[in-house]
């Protein structure tokens, strides 16, 4: 008889380095964020521990996000229709987008993942049978 089915958190790589897939904790926003990018870090880490793919090696990505999120409502709030304010936000944007998807909080990013979850589901289920 097989033994138990392994959990994702259990896994190992084959130099024997466990795999972290969630562990469902985001650490606190780091302090160098300024107030805004503080609250962009604590609303979009409620966002992925809700989805289930909150860990703390997000941590970085976020903190990075946030700054660039409000770096970018900042710059448009203030923006004068300027050529080269005009790169800027655009590569601001650029780069959110980037980071929101490293995060796997874009819509094709959750997807991806949701068919990933289906069909890890169905071979659970095969298996349990």
């Amino acid at each position: 008889m097989p033994g138990p089915i392994a959990s994702v958190h259990s896994l190992e790589t084959t130099d024997k380095r466990p795999i972290t897939v969630s562990d469902g904790i985001v650490p606190k926003a780091p302090n160098w964020l300024n107030a805004n990018a503080k609250k962009i870090y604590k609303a979009t880490a409620k966002e992925i521990v809700a989805l289930g793919i909150a860990g703390r090696a997000d941590a970085n990505v976020l903190a990075i996000f946030s700054m660039q999120y409000d770096r970018l409502m900042t710059l448009s709030e203030k923006n004068d229709g300027e050529l080269p304010s005009q790169r800027l936000l655009n590569d601001l944007s650029t780069q959110c987008l980037s980071l929101i998807k490293e995060l796997g909080i874009s819509p094709s990013a959750r997807a991806k993942l949701r068919i990933a979850r289906v069909e890890t589901d169905d071979d659970l289920d095969e298996l349990m049978k």
